[in-house]
């Protein structure tokens, strides 16, 4: 199972002037709840991937359930935020990231813990996962790159600098 290879950025305040200062406290703000949401789910993918790891299908689908209530809440919450001075691009690209997983996570993931709940598995199982998986990273990719791209965007609108986030989850 390939874990998210989403960029985790934070934001780094780069204006001087005090009244600039407030602005890109706020979009500083406003990128950070974003990109918490999207730390919260990568912090359960990662739990979900040690489970799928140790073939406890107890331990996957305890997994699977606690990441669908952490991406609803990523998604009522970043479904929640306002427009940032008119613009949604950031919001909404994160959102389609969220669906995504959601996506993933009730259908396919699903389907994989089936397989590995099987005393036996065929050949065809083992490459229907393959393929869940290879198309699973492709789409995340697209959409990991489009929400990158959105919150470069933001950033520069905002006059903000994105650093990467040591402490995220990698």
């Amino acid at each position: 199972m390939r874990l998210s290879g989403a960029i985790i950025v934070i934001v780094a305040l780069s204006a001087a002037a005090a009244g600039c200062r407030d602005r890109s406290q706020q979009a500083t703000a406003y990128n950070n709840s974003i990109v918490e949401e999207q730390e919260k789910i990568v912090r359960d993918m990662k739990t979900l991937s040690a489970a799928f790891a140790s073939g406890d299908t107890g331990a996957m689908e305890a997994g699977r359930t606690a990441l669908l209530a952490t991406i609803d809440g990523a998604l009522e919450r970043t479904g929640a935020l306002e427009p940032f001075e008119g613009g949604t691009e950031m919001r909404d690209s994160a959102k389609r990231l969220f669906e995504f997983y959601r996506q993933v996570c009730e259908k396919d993931y699903a389907d994989i813990i089936a397989v590995y709940g099987k005393k036996e598995r065929t050949q065809e199982d083992v490459d229907m996962v393959a393929s869940i998986n290879e198309r699973i990273a492709g789409d995340e990719k697209q959409l990991s790159d489009d929400f990158l791209s959105a919150q470069e965007s933001f950033a520069r609108a905002q006059g903000i600098t994105l650093v990467e986030n040591p402490a995220a989850v990698p």
